[in-house]
């Protein structure tokens, strides 16, 4: 529901949703059905807001709203957290409490019901997102994997994000795909490239771009339990002297998340596909200004982004006087009305600098 400050002013759902209106007018079909994960605390005010904007031209009946569980909130002692005197500190389970909450709340029975045989799954927070993205699903769907994950190369050796790597079975001997975080390698690993190609050995970094057979995805939520990881947070508390709730500046308790990835390791094949940072990831996880994965930052990818689609189609960009604008100042919105990524542009369009084209 978040407004990066895009010039139509449309947030990361409308973006979204009006991706996957237009996937499903360019495959002359119903757009796929959109699965929305909410939590406790977020469920009300988005399936609201998803109304109040009539669904993004989607239909009602295909966007389908499940909550997320929650776990409680503990001490380092292993002591739970109260909120209130009569209130547990709780919070998400983590990305991958998906499986149980689409077993939980009968998204697994309405994706049977619906036959949906292909599910693709992203964070609302990648302003680039290309929800249903058919050439990756296409590549999973063809090479007839189980399990999938879009990735693309780390922008520095170091940079802070898991990356995909395969480790073998030792019981089994097969071969099982994992995702290693980054605070799990050391710097000598995170640096080391492969003597053959020159590149990072790990370079596959992780940016929650997924996709799953259906039939690997029921038993990913019927018949797997995944284990939890720890993660140290600032977690509301009670101060039992005054009676009132206490929200801490800097981390003073422990949640407990599960990660969607931790299923892979289960899947029989796997495809893993190598996108470009400029056309598949911008996340919105910081405040403005932060420099980076901020709303300023997740607006430049997107201007810049169509601007270059604008150019590549025969278009221009001009300032306020109609004169074409150079190419590194080139930004400006294009509608996912008008095209989904890049298509469908008319020759010869003229846009002014920071416009929307609708």
């Amino acid at each position: 529901m978040y407004d990066i400050g895009l010039p139509s002013k449309k947030t990361l759902f409308e973006l979204q949703g009006e991706r996957l209106a237009k996937l499903g007018a360019l495959a002359g079909a119903r757009a796929p059905t959109w699965y929305v994960m909410t939590s406790p605390f977020t469920h009300d005010a988005t399936v609201a807001f998803f109304k109040s904007r009539d669904y993004f031209g989607l239909n009602a009946r295909d966007v389908v709203f499940f909550k997320q569980g929650t776990l409680p909130c503990f001490t380092e002692d292993g002591e739970i957290i109260l909120k209130s005197f009569g209130e547990v500190s709780e919070a998400p389970d983590g990305n991958g409490g998906i499986y149980a909450a689409m077993a939980r709340e009968g998204v697994i029975a309405d994706m049977r019901k619906r036959k949906i045989e292909h599910v693709y799954a992203y964070c609302v927070d990648n302003a680039l997102v290309q929800v249903g993205d058919p050439t990756f699903v296409g590549c999973c769907v063809e090479r007839e994997c189980e399990a999938g994950a879009k990735v693309i190369a780390k922008a520095y050796p170091t940079e802070p994000v898991g990356v995909f790597a395969c480790r073998k079975n030792e019981a089994t001997g097969a071969k099982e795909y994992h995702v290693v975080e980054y605070s799990e390698i050391p710097e000598s690993l995170a640096t080391a490239k492969d003597k053959k190609t020159g590149e990072l050995k790990f370079n596959a970094a992780n940016i929650a771009l997924h996709y799953f057979s259906f039939d690997f995805l029921s038993r990913c939520c019927l018949d797997i339990a995944l284990p939890h990881h720890v993660a140290r947070k600032k977690i509301p508390y009670l101060d039992v002297n005054t009676g009132k709730t206490i929200e801490p500046s800097s981390p003073n308790g422990i949640k407990l998340e599960a990660f969607i990835f931790d299923t892979y390791k289960y899947a029989k094949s796997v495809c893993v596909v190598r996108g470009d940072r400029a056309l598949d990831f911008a996340p919105v996880k910081n405040a403005e200004g932060a420099g980076k994965d901020s709303p300023d930052t997740a607006r430049e990818a997107i201007l810049s982004l169509h601007a270059r689609w604008i150019l590549q189609a025969g278009g221009v960009i001009v300032d306020e006087n109609d004169v074409p604008v150079p190419t590194d100042r080139a930004r400006c919105e294009v509608s996912p009305a008008v095209s989904y990524a890049g298509e469908s542009l008319a020759s010869r369009l003229r846009v002014r600098v920071g416009g929307v084209v609708r």
